[in-house]
């Protein structure tokens, strides 16, 4: 069978600035996602490489501005946020055994209302995070088909390459998701 493909070039950049990173994401027909990715960027997450998933890489100061950043980082794999506003504010409550886990559990749960809520959400604010809690608020809108084109969809986060460090200060978390 033809190896048949489409690509789609996507930029993203900050206000009024030129495109910090460009990028082809390929979809085969076996269903795999190969991000080809042809220049640097500098921000709060970045999209990684990976033949058969999706994923992101976050940083952060702390574990609670890493942990927002990889939600905002996941939401973008999803939509254009400069297209989401903050009209509705949800709670999220989360417990798990070890903070690795507990970054799948927040993440889940963001995958879970934005399916069965069909929100969008662009800005996190972690109100108290712990070794095996978080408790946050999520902003964003309900989602608006003529205002909103979704780029790509996320069932869940995996726990394969799943990682959170710390190295010189700053806090790092490698998260892949099963699309």
């Amino acid at each position: 069978m033809e190896n048949n493909y489409f690509e789609v070039t996507v930029y993203v950049s900050r206000r009024n600035d030129k495109p910090k990173r460009n990028f082809r994401l390929c979809l085969l027909w076996t269903g795999a996602i190969i991000l080809l990715v042809t220049d640097k960027i500098l921000t709060s997450y970045k999209i990684m490489k990976h033949t058969a998933d999706i994923g992101i890489i976050a940083r952060g100061k702390d574990l609670k501005e890493t942990f927002a950043n990889t939600a905002r980082g996941m939401f973008h794999l999803i939509i254009d946020l400069r297209k989401v506003q903050c009209r509705i504010k949800k709670e999220v409550d989360v417990s798990a055994g070890d903070p690795e886990i507990l970054l799948v559990a927040w993440l889940n749960e963001l995958i879970y209302l934005f399916d069965t809520d069909h929100v969008l959400f662009k800005k996190f604010e972690i109100t108290e995070l712990t070794d095996k809690r978080l408790k946050a608020f999520a902003y964003g809108e309900k989602v608006d088909c003529y205002r909103h084109t979704l780029k790509i969809g996320i069932k869940a986060t995996t726990y394969h390459m799943l990682q959170i460090r710390q190295e010189k200060g700053i806090y790092t978390a490698r998260v892949l998701f099963d699309i």
